[in-house]
């Protein structure tokens, strides 16, 4: 499960849906109707308030000439979009899942909060968006970050680069590997935090989170965070794979 999964299933299915345009946030609203959330619990998902769900689910009927969530429903199902909508509330629920254990991890284990300078050259476009998401998400966490280009102390986030000069025998460092096309054996003796696949975002988020925070429950923190990944990705296969049965049976 990728960093920026949810964006991506939007902008390449979601964005036009029978060339209508819907913004992110009125799919969100729509995934959750599709998976049979009321109001209050997609306010509770979405961290906005009833009377803007609300809001947005007038302004999609609207869209689409409805006045019902089952008129919705019935929209995306003759487009044939349920199955990428349905993907797309995964991914909705595992961002909702990160941020939630993150925030907890602020709130309960990183009181004080926790700072790191952060070292990189000549990024790439996919790098800064990548370390840009990676930020945002040790914020949550309480994890602060300043950037110091000129100057590397001790402790430093290290982006890896073809062209660093650095004396890697004086002083430890935590390495981030960014970018796949980088020759990554010239740094074999070098510790290093792979974000430069998607599917391992989470994985190595929560690695990281290890090395910047010292707190003895945060392995515990960590391992519930997993867990209830874990369940969530299980159950939506479950689901999936129900609906295509049903799917066969009306066929048959």
């Amino acid at each position: 499960m990728g960093y920026n999964e949810k964006l991506n299933v939007y902008s390449e299915y979601l964005s036009a849906i029978n060339n209508i345009s819907f913004t992110q946030r009125e799919v969100d609203v729509i995934a959750c109707i599709i998976n049979n959330r009321g109001e209050k619990k997609i306010a509770t998902l979405l961290k906005i308030s009833p009377r803007t769900v609300s809001a947005h689910v007038h302004n999609i009927m609207l869209k689409i000439g409805t006045n019902s969530r089952e008129g919705i429903i019935d929209f995306i199902e003759q487009t044939g979009k349920s199955t990428i909508i349905r993907e797309y509330y995964l991914h909705l629920l595992v961002r909702n899942c990160i941020n939630k254990h993150l925030s907890f991890i602020a709130s309960t284990l990183n009181k004080n909060g926790s700072y790191y300078q952060l070292y990189y050259q000549h990024l790439e476009n996919e790098e800064k968006e990548k370390l840009q998401q990676i930020e945002a998400d040790l914020k949550i966490a309480n994890v602060k970050l300043y950037t110091n280009n000129e100057e590397i102390s001790v402790p430093t986030l290290i982006v890896l680069n073809e062209n660093l000069s650095i004396d890697f025998e004086q002083k430890k460092y935590t390495f981030l590997l960014l970018n796949n096309k980088i020759n990554i054996r010239k740094y074999d003796d070098q510790n290093y935090l792979d974000f430069s696949e998607n599917v391992n975002y989470y994985n190595s988020l929560f690695d990281l989170l290890k090395l910047l925070i010292s707190n003895p429950k945060l392995e515990e923190a960590i391992s519930d965070a997993k867990k209830e990944l874990s369940s969530i990705n299980a159950s939506w296969h479950l689901n999936i794979n129900q609906n295509e049965q049903s799917d066969s049976k009306l066929k048959n």
